[in-house]
């Protein structure tokens, strides 16, 4: 009886149904629930079949279906097909595009066949004497084309996926490492002092020395890294200065208090506790972001002040678990979160900071801070309206590898007060949090890169978000030249560097965010079309970076966040990718370099441990020998002199040659096994793809290639950027290109930088700038 009542799937729950679904709006949770949507809302048991035997008894089993929900990144119950995979979503959309590009150039190729004395045939490259004839336009000008295109595609990819692959690279090695180098914080770089304390556990061993540290921390030194904490509230903007101080008083004079820091035992209350993590968290960037004046006053030594940066990380961290933060929703548990977050990157957190803000974004919304209503300037009002923001900004910015958990719309809490007199002075307190607040609502509603909204990233969106960052420039410029508070300028001396601070950091994110965009476009553009709008202006904004970054007249305070030199490797990743790939730029190899060494030493110049400037030195190393192939000999070598020397070796005694390539042979395999990062399939990868292209097309283009090498060492390939001299702008070469891409991609993601990590330690990584 039930199963006469059973109707075909494709009449429940179709496939096709299901693909309409948006799946931004799906809900999202950890739990299958095997209920059906009728039973669930009838609160009645379900047999848990579809149809259920109630929807059946109620001749409802046309409408029994279950509710589609999202776990673990993937629609479950969404119809007949169990699992929806949501991930290559934007490669997707990538090889629709290049679909379409290659069904225009086979009905091109057919006109050609069809009319052989069109115009086209008359720019057919031909062999002297040979007569025009039907095929003749086919065969070589229809390889050269398709291998440009496919050239071209793999160009796009590298190009588009820089910023992913440095990321990459960061979380496989975490992944790998978490008994190693992930909680720089629980590390001693000093290896004797290691030796020394070194009993039992490693990790147990640093904790306990860190306590006994912290323990020695008099009022007077924490004085002074608290003043110079404060000065920076501008970029967090989660506390009250004045507030916090009373209570950081108030609790150093309480005489009932007779163990002002943290011990190995639990001896204070929850609310003490977490007044204890705000406090070592300041600390922790007072001693990140403070200038060198600071380290004088407290007269520690370079080794000194890297230990109390960890160890003041390290304790914050503990306040916060025995604060109980995830049993008692506290806005003091999220206060925390934002000022973690400035010192989190440094040390290695990435993976921390991503599971806080799941948590944090729980507690905020329990403690409903995302419907907080009222005056502005009623001061718990606004303090509850920046740490709302301080999570949104978070969650919208920070997009790498992760989902999104505050959905648009989701909440009516609005952004931090922006006039302090309303249209004459801006609220300044306020105006880097609000400025990040623009940077990440664009960046959430046009391209953010999440694995489940990349199918709505296309070059619709991205053009937009171009256009809102061009009037977001044009509005900061204004605000500066307009609004500023003058009578603050004349009272306080620190005001006027914060505000040259915060004009550095708005105009370098906005080139960055740029840069981001448009080298993104090229996934989704032509060649031509890509080089005509975006291509100068991806190398301006770059070029911009890198020279801002390596000015001496830019007070090295300003360099210091973390994520100023994590923007700079990133923009030195693109002129030597774009560099090494582009025929067109070829030229300016020496210059590029010149550039990019500019920034090395301040990179290098961090006293203390800053993995984005220590993994930037590492990849832009790497990227350099790869473009120049001398690093070993301790030279610079231009390519051409590499191709010199390579054409000269095919003359040299056979064996001698033979030899040779047998150690380039296993040196590439060593290098191989080393290397590894995104193994794109034959399916997916532009790249892959690009290279059963040049093989389908070699028979025809074998008169172009027959004087030209194979497979080659990946740097190698890149000398035939300059070397070849045909029309195409790509190397020419078949099977060098996915060699020089996959070599590249493989140094963003190289996993062995563990050792170089190491290493550093019995090296001095501290510049002259």
């Amino acid at each position: 009886m039930a199963s006469a009542e059973r109707l075909p799937s494709e009449k429940r729950n179709s496939p096709a149904e299901f693909t309409r679904l948006d799946v931004t709006k799906l809900r999202r949770t950890t739990r299958i629930s095997k209920t059906c949507l009728s039973c669930k809302k009838r609160k009645v048991k379900c047999n848990f079949e579809v149809p259920c035997d109630k929807c059946i008894a109620r001749n409802k089993g046309h409408l029994c279906s279950r509710e589609p929900v999202i776990v673990d990144g993937v629609v479950i119950n969404a119809g007949d097909e169990k699992l929806v995979e949501m991930k290559f979503a934007q490669e997707n959309e990538v090889l629709k595009r290049k679909i379409k590009d290659l069904e225009r150039t086979v009905f091109k190729l057919r006109s050609e066949f069809s009319f052989p004395h069109n115009s086209t045939s008359a720019h057919v490259p031909r062999a002297p004497g040979q007569k025009a004839s039907s095929l003749a336009p086919c065969g070589p000008h229809g390889g050269v084309s398709l291998e440009l295109s496919a050239k071209w595609d793999s160009y796009s990819v590298v190009i588009s996926l820089l910023n992913k692959g440095l990321a990459e690279g960061l979380q496989d090695d975490d992944d790998q490492n978490f008994d190693a180098n992930t909680e720089e914080w629980s590390r001693i770089p000093n290896k004797e002092l290691m030796r020394s304390i070194r009993s039992g556990d490693e990790k147990s061993d640093v904790w306990n020395y860190q306590l006994r540290l912290i323990a020695n921390l008099d009022k007077a030194h924490s004085d002074l890294i608290l003043e110079s904490a404060l000065r920076l509230s501008f970029l967090h903007n989660v506390l009250d200065n004045d507030r916090f101080l009373q209570e950081y008083e108030s609790y150093w004079n309480d005489p009932s208090i007779t163990e002002k820091h943290v011990t190995p035992y639990y001896s204070k209350s929850s609310k003490e506790y977490l007044f204890l993590a705000q406090y070592y968290m300041l600390l922790c960037i007072g001693v990140y972001y403070s200038d060198d004046t600071l380290q004088q006053k407290l007269a520690f030594s370079d080794e000194a002040l890297d230990l109390h940066a960890r160890s003041f990380f390290a304790c914050g961290l503990e306040c916060l678990f025995r604060g109980r933060y995830m049993t008692f929703p506290s806005i003091n548990a999220i206060q925390f979160f934002s000022l973690l977050k400035l010192c989190a990157h440094p040390l290695g957190g990435v993976h921390l900071q991503n599971c806080l803000v799941g948590i944090m974004c729980y507690s905020a919304r329990k403690l409903k801070l995302d419907s907080v209503a009222g005056d502005s300037d009623d001061p718990e009002t606004d303090m509850k309206l920046r740490c709302w923001w301080s999570l949104v900004n978070v969650d919208w910015y920070e997009d790498q590898f992760r989902y999104s958990l505050i959905a648009p719309g989701t909440f009516r809490t609005p952004k931090p007060r922006r006039w302090k007199i309303p249209d004459k002075v801006l609220d300044w307190d306020n105006y880097y949090q609000r400025f990040v607040a623009e940077i990440a609502t664009i960046k959430r509603n046009y391209y953010f890169d999440d694995t489940v909204l990349k199918s709505e990233l296309t070059l619709q969106s991205l053009e937009k978000a171009d256009l809102e960052l061009r009037v977001l420039e044009i509005t900061v410029k204004k605000d500066f030249e307009n609004f500023m508070d003058h009578a603050r300028l004349n009272t306080d001396v620190h005001f006027s560097t914060t505000v040259e601070f915060i004009k550095f950091l708005t105009d370098y994110i906005i080139l960055q965010e740029r840069l981001d965009i448009n080298s993104k476009m090229s996934r989704f553009m032509t060649y031509d079309h890509w080089t005509a709008d975006c291509y100068e202006l991806c190398c301006n904004c770059a070029e911009t970076i890198l020279k801002r970054y390596a000015d001496p007249e830019v007070p090295h305070l300003f360099k210091k966040p973390w994520f100023v030199c994590e923007l700079a490797v990133s923009a030195a990743v693109f002129l030597l990718v774009d560099a090494m790939l582009n025929k067109q730029t070829a030229s300016r190899q020496k210059s590029v370099i010149s550039l990019v060494k500019k920034i090395m030493p301040v990179l290098g110049s961090h006293k203390l441990i800053v993995r984005p400037a220590v993994r930037g030195l590492y990849v832009l190393q790497k990227l350099i020998n790869l473009m120049v192939a001398g690093g070993r000999r301790g030279g610079l070598q231009s390519i051409e002199s590499i191709t010199k020397m390579r054409q000269a070796s095919n003359t040299m005694d056979p064996n001698v040659a033979q030899i040779q390539e047998k150690m380039r042979s296993k040196a590439q395999s060593k290098s191989r096994k080393q290397l590894k990062f995104i193994n794109f399939s034959s399916d997916s990868n532009p790249a892959s793809r690009s290279a059963r292209t040049e093989k389908e097309s070699s028979a025809a283009l074998q008169p172009t290639f027959d004087k030209m090498e194979g497979a080659a060492m990946p740097h190698t390939a890149a000398a035939s950027i300059i070397t070849d001299q045909s029309e195409n702008t790509f190397p020419q070469a078949s099977g060098q290109v996915p060699e020089l891409h996959t070599a590249i991609l493989d140094i963003l993601g190289d996993h062995g930088w563990g050792q170089f990590l190491d290493s550093i330690d019995d090296f001095n990584m501290t510049f002259d700038v």
